[in-house]
């Protein structure tokens, strides 16, 4: 009796360990047919994240997203335009590639991109897009228009002034190009830092200038000191070989000044408007502009204590060369 419940037990305990055995050898098959299945079929993964589908875009547009490989190491990622060739985009991981979009006539486009891990391309992504890039005018006129607006850099929203400058600036440029003949190219938008604020202004950063979109081609950069002088320096190399140059230059913000009377406000001291990483006084804008040789020139600053950039008098009297703006020509 004793040795037939041994028996019983041995037997029970051999059923159990080859059952053990059988559930080892069947979790290894799977495992082993998992990675096999993985290392030959898994594919690596692309997606676009800007642009969005059917969105409308001009000028330099860059494409960019994300890829990943759970098994290897990505190697490329590549973007095809309609039917072209595949073109290699920069980086893999976060990837991104720039379209020029000026070589392609106005018209829907797709967007096409897939990673690829040395072994397998991943599944094609893509996006459909629509160019329509701003009209460019020609002009035998040498023409220039410079506009400058720094608006909305003060914390205090009390003091922001909103985006109203750019929009004006923006439909001054379509009146001086359809109306006086300046070319698209030689137009210039400074406004704040480069970006576009939501509430007039008032909100957080949302628009870039460099995608800002205008019925013309026309130029936008932020109004930082270092692009004044180089716009500024630019429009005087180029209108200096024309006698019949013309420079149109409207300067709108904030201004800086005195609120005194004595001796009309203006005693050892300079007007200067705002810029959005510093100040641009009177002098400093004569001084700008004395190579320029432009006979035809206008200059407004809408800014309070703007009344400085001009050549004043003090007690009726000239005023001093040290307080001179060098402003004042024919």
């Amino acid at each position: 009796m004793i040795d037939k419940k041994i028996s019983n037990k041995i037997i029970s305990i051999f059923l159990l360990l080859v059952i053990i055995l059988i559930a080892i050898f069947s979790l290894s098959i799977v495992f082993n047919n998992k990675n096999f299945n993985s290392n030959f079929y898994e594919k690596p993964f692309v997606k676009i994240l800007y642009p969005k589908n059917e969105m409308s875009v001009f000028g330099l547009v860059k494409i960019n997203g994300t890829a990943s490989d759970n098994i290897n190491n990505l190697v490329d990622i590549e973007v095809k335009i309609n039917n072209d060739s595949w073109i290699n985009a920069n980086g893999t991981y976060n990837w991104s590639f720039i379209w020029d979009t000026y070589e392609f006539p106005d018209g829907y486009y797709e967007i096409n991109v897939r990673s690829w891990d040395g072994k397998s391309y991943s599944e094609v992504e893509k996006v459909i897009l629509y160019v329509k890039n701003a009209d460019e005018i020609l002009s035998d006129e040498h023409k220039w228009a410079l506009f400058i607006a720094a608006d909305n850099f003060p914390k205090d929203n009390e003091s922001k002034l909103g985006n109203g400058g750019l929009y004006l600036a923006e439909n001054i440029s379509s009146y001086l190009i359809e109306n006086c003949a300046f070319p698209t190219s030689n137009i210039y938008i400074l406004f704040d830092d480069g970006w576009i604020r939501s509430e007039n202004g008032f909100g957080k950063p949302i628009e870039n200038l460099k995608y800002r979109p205008h019925k013309y081609k026309i130029n936008y950069v932020g109004a930082k000191l270092e692009a004044v002088k180089s716009v500024i320096n630019n429009i005087t190399i180029e209108s200096n070989q024309f006698q019949d140059s013309e420079v149109f230059i409207w300067i709108f913000g904030h201004g800086y000044g005195t609120n005194t009377r004595f001796a009309g406000g203006k005693i050892l001291e300079r007007s200067a408007v705002f810029l959005w990483d510093g100040i641009l006084t009177d002098k400093n804008l004569g001084d700008l502009l004395s190579n320029l040789k432009s006979k035809k020139t206008t200059i407004i600053i809408d800014a309070c204590y703007s009344g400085g950039f001009a050549d004043k008098t003090i007690f009726n009297l000239p005023e001093i060369s040290i307080l001179h703006s060098g402003l004042v020509k024919n």
